[in-house]
């Protein structure tokens, strides 16, 4: 197979923005499609799987503390000529998310039964919750296998590999979902336990797939070599970075833990109206998701080649862009909002429900397009501490305060929890703005 010409030059934006909006979207569908499926099969299992999901979730974005490092390293050193030490840090990411998820795996399977207490998930769902968790969570080093070769590709401008990738587990869980979840042919009827079974095959095709062919498409090497002595210098810069960039992400979903504990407390309606709404609200997102990772890379190259005045164009453009899609998807979403949520059930509560949290998401689309713009530009830029400042600040005084407070102490129920969650977004939208216009990410040099 003939090799890949990599990255050289300034990467180009919608040549990214596009294969990263596809894969993305995709590997979001992977996770929904288990609840589009298990709502045809048990409205009542919904609930399960997006508690699980919620924790899978926050432990992938623990897993991207390492590839998103990975990447704005390899970016950097790529916009700067400086190809010495890329062995190297390809070699040391994969040998720490390798260790590290094997042991989260073991952890998550253990503690699952725990998991189901701690969040009061109702006590006709947790069976249910802990086999989807013990099963899904088992397997979640393979994700982390999957995250790392991922930011390889990307590092190196070889996005459409990906995607390819994206579709072909995207079809091995529908067709699984179908044999497993509904007992087709000699398959057994296993609900809840065939979505789980089906995820994690997915993962372990995707997972051979991906590091299977980006030797066969590249001249990467990884070698043990580089390891000794073992690289600290480089192990350090991994975490200065990895850490604080994922600890935004990290923060936030953490929050959106705990709120969902709130979400609990109200019933089985609102938690499944948040369940379905949480997957439109997705959908809202994805395309901004999508430039944020094109502009961590562009935005690292442009750093590493210190053409800094070329930085805030590119920003600009991509926020412009972004709202008007996010916004008009949201718009959409809530002119039509009967036949969306209509998709996954008939109970007019739910109906009712969700049009009113998908008037609130216009707002919350606002805030968090310029969140996600503006916090993968800054990290890239080397402005990697205040983000994750910012982000746990507002994430738990505002986001988690005001929706214990408007859902629960005011009674506003999940509405008022989702104005909490916008009021937030917001909030961290305006402040990043000034930040950036303040210049202070100029001064970071996360090669020296």
């Amino acid at each position: 197979m003939k090799k890949e010409e990599l990255v050289t030059e300034r990467p180009s934006m919608p040549k990214m923005t596009w294969p990263i909006f596809i894969e993305l979207a995709l590997q979001i569908f992977v996770g929904y499609i288990d609840q589009f499926m298990i709502s045809r099969f048990d409205e009542t299992l919904v609930g399960a799987v997006t508690n699980a999901t919620q924790i899978l979730n926050l432990v992938i974005l623990v897993f991207s503390v390492v590839s998103t490092a990975t990447t704005i390293l390899i970016v950097q050193h790529l916009g700067a000529k400086e190809y010495g030490k890329l062995s190297e840090i390809y070699t040391l990411s994969v040998a720490i998310n390798i260790v590290f998820s094997s042991v989260i795996s073991l952890l998550l399977f253990l503690l699952a039964p725990n998991f189901a207490v701690w969040m009061r998930i109702p006590v006709n769902m947790q069976p249910h919750f802990i086999a989807y968790m013990q099963i899904v969570g088992g397997g979640m080093f393979l994700q982390a296998i999957f995250l790392i070769f991922s930011a390889f590709y990307k590092s190196n401008g070889l996005m459409k590999h990906t995607m390819l990738f994206a579709v072909i587990m995207n079809a091995l869980n529908l067709i699984g979902n179908f044999l497993l979840i509904y007992g087709i042919g000699p398959f057994p009827t296993l609900g809840i336990k065939g979505a789980a079974i089906s995820t994690v095959f997915s993962k372990l095709v995707g997972a051979i797939l991906i590091v299977a062919i980006f030797f066969k498409v590249t001249d990467v090497k990884l070698d043990i070599k580089t390891l000794k002595p073992f690289p600290a210098d480089t192990f350090k810069k991994i975490l200065k970075i990895g850490i604080p960039s994922a600890g935004e992400n990290v923060s936030y979903d953490s929050s959106i833990l705990v709120i969902l504990v709130f979400v609990n407390m109200l019933g089985e309606v609102p938690l499944n109206t948040r369940s379905y709404g949480v997957m439109f609200s997705m959908l809202c997102c994805v395309f901004t998701m999508a430039v944020g990772n094109a502009l961590r890379i562009t935005v690292g190259y442009l750093i590493g080649a210190k053409r800094h005045d070329e930085v805030a164009k590119v920003i600009t453009k991509s926020i412009f862009w972004s709202l008007i899609i996010s916004v008009g998807t949201t718009v959409l979403i809530l002119i039509f909002s009967d036949a969306f949520f209509g998709l996954f059930t008939d109970n007019p509560e739910i109906l009712a429900l969700g049009k009113k949290a998908m008037f609130v998401e216009i707002f919350l689309e606002i805030g968090r397009t310029i969140n996600i713009i503006m916090v993968s530009s800054l990290q890239a830029a080397g402005d990697i501490k205040f983000p994750v400042t910012l982000g746990i600040i507002s994430n738990w005084t505002v986001a988690v305060v005001l929706s214990y407070v408007l859902g629960i102490v005011l009674g506003f129920g999940l509405v008022g929890i989702w104005w909490a969650m916008a009021i937030d977004e917001i909030l961290r939208g305006v402040i990043f703005i000034f930040r950036f216009k303040s210049g202070a990410w100029r001064k970071k040099d996360l090669l020296s």
